[in-house]
Parts: C-alpha cells; structure tokens; sequence
C-alpha cells in the first residue's frame, strides 16, 4: 500500500557535448552545445536525463553519476559515468539533442499508488477532475491502481492516458477492492527510506504484475522517471510539491519538490503543474466567493 507520504507529494545548465557517432553515444568535449528547452506534456523520439544519481526499486544503494537515454517511452539505456574519463574527454555518452541536466538531483522510478480514487467530486463538493490528475504527477505519481470509482468514465480515462491524450498518471482499473489498514507514515514505522522507495516503486510494481515494464530504472522497462531536488534517503520530505527548508552552513536554504515527472516517457515539469493546481484551487474560491455575495 502507498504510504501517506507518497499521497501529498508534488534543469539547470547544458553540458558540453559533441555528436561523434551513429550508435546514440557522444564523445566528451570541451565545445559548448546550446540545448533546445524541453517542452512540459511532449513526448520526444530521444530524450537523455543526464548527471543523474539513481534510485533503482529494488532497494539497492544510490548509484551514480549516470546519463539515462529514453526512446519514445522506453528507457534504452542506462550509462554510469566515468568522472575522470570525462575530464579527459574519453567518456562515451548517450547523444540526445534534448536532455534534462539532473546534476545534484536524484532520479528514481516514478511513484506507485495501489490505491486509489478517480473521483469529480469530495463529499458531495464537485471537484475538477484535472485538479486531482495534476496534483498525481506534480507529485511524481506516474501510476495509480484505482479501487473505486464510476468505472466506465475511468476506463475510458485510461485508454486516453494510456495514449497521451491527457496528463494522467497511468491507471490501472479495479471495479472494487478490498484492503487491510496498514501503518499510515512507514517513516514513522521505522522503515529506512530505501525500503520506502522500494515499496512504492519495486514492489507495488509487484502488486499489478508489472515488475517486468515498471518500477525500476533499467533499460528496457517503460520511462516512468522522477527527476526530486533533493536526497530523499536523507529527507522524504523532498518530495513535498512545495519544497522544503533545510538548513546549510547556517543557513536556511529552501529545496525539494520533484522537477520532472515523466510518464510513459513524457515529460512533465512539476511546478508548472502544481502552478496550474492552485490557479484551479485560485478560480473555484473565486466562484465560490461570488455565489455568497
């Protein structure tokens, strides 16, 4: 089961870079590429995430710097770098002309919910159902095990997510299901932050039968990545939509928040989906306020 943090979730620079061959690898350069800006809820034929330290969800220690290169919504490759071959300018790296620069940041499978509500309104109160599918992937939700709600509008949901006609996490439809409760806040249950990820990566990928296309970050299995400002196994609190303060050198500075959601290899810039969450929040208290006047 998702636990409570994973529900209240929510690019710096271009390298330096030169085409060298036909087989997706570049070779090192001192030559500096300007790089066109990656567009939010559009996806590429080649997309490359670069500097990345990884999450894998199978609970196995971060690991990186690595470059990973996206096809279409397909992860095709996963290269670890070489901090100083690349000084030298002998590393080999996968060729993208559109990247995102994840230096500093943490990469991870997209997030898992195995349970779920599709739902247009919250105790009789209508609710945008845009509201609620943002709110999903500016938290880094890129799959959503749905246990119910009107499952004829959610099925026909799924198929237009499932062919990127809307930003919507991916959906698996069950009519009813039922559920044991379990420790709200696994944190709070001494679970180490590892283990949580892989819970709500790996493992919930398990869950739906999918361990063989979700839940890690392998070449091979579906882009459904997550680019977090941030060290979650230091702080899970990275996640948060709205960031959060940590202090450094006796300073207060403020981080976190996911960048990127990607989804079934497209790109979603997270703030700008949380910005269009409170312009909908915004309007509703606009429209309301009017109706009692």
């Amino acid at each position: 089961m998702l636990v409570k943090f994973s529900s209240r979730l929510i690019i710096v620079g271009t390298l330096l870079l030169i085409a060298a061959s036909g087989d997706h690898l570049v070779q090192s350069s001192g030559a500096q590429v300007t790089k066109p800006a990656v567009a939010s809820g559009k996806r590429y034929p080649r997309l490359v995430i670069r500097n990345a330290t990884v999450i894998d969800g199978n609970g196995t220690p971060a690991s990186g710097p690595k470059d990973i290169a996206i096809e279409g919504n397909v992860i095709s490759q996963v290269v670890p770098l070489d901090p100083a071959a690349l000084k030298r300018g002998e590393q080999k790296r996968p060729a993208g002309e559109l990247e995102i620069d994840a230096a500093g940041k943490y990469v991870m499978p997209g997030l898992i919910n195995v349970h779920g509500h599709v739902q247009e309104e919250r105790g009789g109160i209508p609710q945008p159902l845009d509201y609620e599918l943002k709110i999903w992937l500016a938290c880094g939700i890129t799959t959503v095990r749905d246990v119910g709600s009107e499952t004829k509008k959610t099925l026909a949901l799924r198929d237009k997510s499932n062919g990127g006609e809307v930003a919507a996490p991916r959906l698996f439809v069950y009519a009813r299901f039922g559920y044991n409760p379990a420790p709200r806040n696994a944190e709070e249950a001494g679970f180490h932050p590892l283990k949580i990820i892989q819970h709500v990566t790996g493992n919930n990928a398990q869950i739906l039968g999918q361990q063989e296309r979700l839940g890690r970050v392998r070449a091979g299995f579906l882009a459904d990545l997550i680019v977090v400002n941030g060290n979650p196994l230091e702080n899970l609190r990275v996640f948060y939509p709205t960031g959060v303060d940590e202090i450094r050198d006796g300073k207060t500075v403020h981080t976190g928040g996911v960048e990127w959601t990607i989804k079934d290899g497209i790109p979603y810039h997270a703030p700008t989906l949380a910005a269009e969450v409170r312009e909908i929040v915004a309007k509703a208290r606009a429209a309301d306020s009017g109706s009692h006047r």
